[in-house]
């Protein structure tokens, strides 16, 4: 069985896929399981993207989990996926792993991606961003599976929120993006040396 995720499980799922020394962006997924959206963008999505994202990005979907369906009062069945049957969403997992996450910035009730750096055998939520994803849903979420390609590209070459998240402002400018202080004046410093080399 896995439990749905909690920011701790995550952690402990990352330390198992990456090298101590390594450095890796990783992906939490923040989708309210009740609201439509999440809802069609699991079921075109799920799958694929379990399976398309690995060593270069493992993306965790908060309050989520597999193999074993509680039943529990608050915990929905979501879908037999490949491998994973039974993937259910536990709303009371997913308040209290959000209520955590706004210690580091404000999330908001809409669905999104928090990308994080881990290094040193953790996640360093104070140097994450969160997309809202919500803005690519429309014309089939091609805009979404989009995003998600050129994510998943970006991460074979970008170990970092900070650089990672230049690119996608430069690619997806219209896009709403909440970094944390860190990472806002990382970009700043990374703006600042391209810049300063023209």
């Amino acid at each position: 069985m896995v439990p749905a995720l909690t920011i701790k499980e995550i952690e402990k799922y990352c330390s198992y896929h990456y090298e101590y020394d390594e450095k890796r962006i990783i992906g939490i997924m923040i989708a309210r399981y009740s609201i439509p959206q999440s809802q069609d963008m699991i079921q075109q999505q799920y799958d694929f993207w379990n399976r398309k994202t690995g060593h270069y990005l493992n993306v965790y979907w908060l309050g989520y989990g597999a193999y074993f369906f509680p039943n529990k009062q608050g915990q929905f069945f979501v879908g037999d996926y490949g491998n994973e049957s039974s993937v259910y969403f536990d709303t009371n997992v997913f308040v209290n792993e959000v209520e955590k996450l706004e210690q580091y910035k404000e999330i908001r009730d809409e669905i999104g991606i928090l990308l994080c750096n881990y290094y040193d055998g953790r996640i360093h939520l104070n140097e994450s961003v969160f997309f809202n994803l919500e803005e690519l849903m429309e014309n089939n979420n091609q805009k979404l599976r989009m995003f998600a390609d050129y994510l998943l590209k970006l991460c074979k070459k970008e170990h970092n929120v900070a650089n990672a998240t230049v690119k996608l402002k430069i690619k997806y400018s219209f896009l709403s993006e909440r970094p944390t202080k860190f990472v806002k004046e990382a970009i700043k410093l990374i703006i600042e040396t391209a810049f300063s080399f023209l």
